[in-house]
Parts: structure tokens; sequence; C-alpha cells
């Protein structure tokens, strides 16, 4: 899936809009992506076909898988999640 910060197109922005921020994306709503309780999630972001963060996520006790802090911008990036292979 591909994340970006939105700015309004207003005509006088404000001087604190921010450009960037860390925000936390957990997975909801997904048709194909089933989420399982005993598994590990490998997650990556990319940006421009430059890997930037990867890491590990397990999901909570409501199954629901939560990547923390990832870094966005007013530029798309790439978040791709596949669960790990048992």
């Amino acid at each position: 899936m591909q994340i970006w910060i939105a700015n309004p197109a207003v005509q006088s922005p404000p001087e604190s809009m921010p450009n960037t921020a860390a925000v936390d994306v957990t997975l909801r709503r997904l048709l194909q992506f089933k989420i399982l309780p005993d598994r590990t999630y490998a997650w990556r972001v990319s940006q421009s076909g430059r890997v930037v963060a990867s890491g590990k996520a397990r999901p909570d006790n409501s199954n629901l898988l939560t990547i923390p802090a990832v870094q966005i911008t007013t530029a798309p990036i790439e978040l791709s999640v596949k669960a790990d292979q048992r």
C-alpha cells in the first residue's frame, strides 16, 4: 500500500503544516490478507524502489497488526507486509 501526507490545497497554508511525520500503521478491513494470531509478519518500507526501513511485527490480542513509527512525508512510500514462512 502507498502512504503519504496529503496536505490540503489551501491558499495560505500555516507555517506549522508538517511535511514529515512518524505514524503507527494498523492494518484494518483487509479482504484478502488474513492476520493470524500465532504468526510473525515481516514489513518493509520503500521509497523510489529503495528500502528505507524494515522489521517484524506480531498481532495484538485483537488480531490487529500495527507497524510502529513509520516515517512518512508528502512523497508516497510503499509499505509491504507478508507473513513469515513457518
